[in-house]
């Protein structure tokens, strides 16, 4: 596997056969809270379909390295054409089912201002004060490349360094995450979101960002077994002696 083809084409496969059936899952979601709606007696419910979207691409980087990644290294592919073949084909299967779904929400929107249905889907971009089409797509992208990000980035440290270290790491993350929570000020951060929500979401997606360009930096030079560089030396020489066996 010379070329960048054989890598993005294992990435495309295996993440378009994910991205039906999640796009699937939304879709008769979605048609089940619009029938829920005409049943109802109710002026207004707000139905949250985005759940299986969202949720693909945090679980996604799991699924990624048990499969797409051992296969493009045993396939003679490289790490960097790994980690590119996944960004290209996150960022294109990203954008598809930010419009799609989007599409779904103008849709119901379009139901429910009609009074045909009393279900109102929720929609992350509800934090604008502005109904702009381009911006809520603009912001579900924004969430989904954080979703993502935050999602490669976990399961990079856990598979570079190990269970042990990475349960050690995330309990201290925990620790710090759970006082600031008990005795931070949220106050300043709640009216800066409210203000400046569209900082606030580019924000979200920097950060999303800097979470893939750590992982880059860490799995370009990744083990081939998860946790291969906390092995010991010792551990190190009886792995590489079976690999050349």
């Amino acid at each position: 596997m010379n070329t960048f083809k054989g890598p993005f084409l294992i990435l495309f496969e295996d993440l378009r056969f994910q991205i039906y059936i999640i796009l699937l899952i939304t879709f008769f979601l979605g048609v089940f809270m619009v029938g829920l709606g005409l049943l109802l007696n109710v002026d207004q419910f707000a139905a949250v379909v985005f759940g299986p979207i969202y949720g693909l691409f945090i679980i996604y980087p799991f699924i990624l390295f048990n499969k797409s990644y051992k296969y493009t290294l045993a396939f003679g592919g490289t790490r960097k054409q790994f980690l590119f073949a996944t960004y290209l084909n996150v960022g294109l299967f990203l954008l598809i089912t930010m419009l799609i779904l989007n599409g779904m929400y103008q849709l119901n929107q379009w139901v429910f201002d009609r009074g045909i249905s009393s279900a109102q889907f929720i929609h992350a971009g509800w934090i604008h004060e502005s109904t702009n089409a381009f911006l809520y797509i603009w912001t579900d992208i924004l969430w989904g490349v954080f979703a993502f990000g935050l999602g490669f980035m976990m399961n990079s440290v856990w598979y570079y360094f190990g269970t042990v270290k990475a349960l050690i790491v995330g309990t201290l993350l925990g620790l710090v995450l759970i006082g600031w929570g008990t005795f931070g000020d949220f106050s300043k951060i709640i009216s800066f979101i409210v203000e400046h929500s569209l900082a606030f979401m580019n924000t979200v997606g920097g950060l999303g960002g800097l979470f893939l360009v750590i992982s880059y930096f860490l799995m370009r030079n990744g083990p081939i077994e998860r946790g291969g560089h906390g092995l010991s030396f010792r551990e190190k020489r009886v792995l590489t002696s079976s690999e050349k066996k």
